[in-house]
């Protein structure tokens, strides 16, 4: 949080789960059930964050 941007910002990791692997797994490239490319990633690893920014009033 900062004052002069007003605003509280959280990140939260995402990690991948077996379920996230189905269609974002290995092999990387390989197609996966809607025919989008795989990324390759492996279980635990990191695949990105969500962010919440909150307004924070005067």
């Amino acid at each position: 949080m900062t004052a002069k941007s007003g605003v509280l910002r959280l990140m939260f990791p995402l990690y991948a789960t077996r379920h996230c692997l189905t269609c974002h797994g290995e092999p990387r490239g390989e197609a996966d059930q809607m025919g989008y490319p795989k990324e390759g990633l492996k279980l635990g690893q990191n695949a990105g964050a969500i962010s919440v920014v909150i307004p924070i009033q005067k």
